[in-house]
């Protein structure tokens, strides 16, 4: 209990003017998953008393089939650096450690079992955002996912 008191004392609220600000709302796109057309959905949100940023990501076929789906809980805004966990409807739980790096949020996840990843949250000069997931392999690096997404208009 105690260890869990510390963490709620340690972390702090996406604040105006921090990078977590650009990122919060709904966020609708299309590109591909595992080498399929998808259409996707993100939702960052403040929970747990704002000390936490939660992200909702589903994605689903063109005709509208659940695809693939997984929720990240961040704790956020103690520094430009941050840690969390993600689990998804693969059945993967994986820990999260992640960055800004400008406006640019950058990941590394995994699980040394499983696998080892790494995920880049890019805003383009026309006020979208490129989302670019990877996945370590033997060769080095390889994308699984690249899926650029627009604000929705009912957030």
């Amino acid at each position: 209990m105690e260890a869990l008191f510390a963490l709620f004392l340690l972390a702090g609220t996406p604040e105006q003017g921090s990078p977590w600000q650009s990122l919060l709302g709904r966020w609708t796109g299309q590109g591909t998953l595992m080498n399929q057309p998808v259409e996707a959905s993100l939702h960052f949100e403040r929970t747990l008393g704002d000390r936490f940023v939660r992200l909702t990501y589903v994605a689903r076929t063109p005709d509208g089939q659940p695809m693939f789906s997984g929720e990240g809980l961040y704790r956020c805004c103690v520094a430009e650096a941050f840690a969390g966990r993600w689990a998804d409807s693969a059945g993967h739980l994986y820990i999260v450690e992640g960055h800004f790096d400008g406006g640019t949020l950058e990941t590394v996840w995994g699980n040394p079992a499983i696998e080892n990843g790494r995920s880049t949250y890019a805003p383009t000069s026309a006020g979208a955002l490129r989302v670019v997931d990877r996945v370590r392999r033997d060769d080095g690096w390889a994308a699984f996912a690249e899926i650029e997404y627009v604000r929705a208009s009912d957030h």
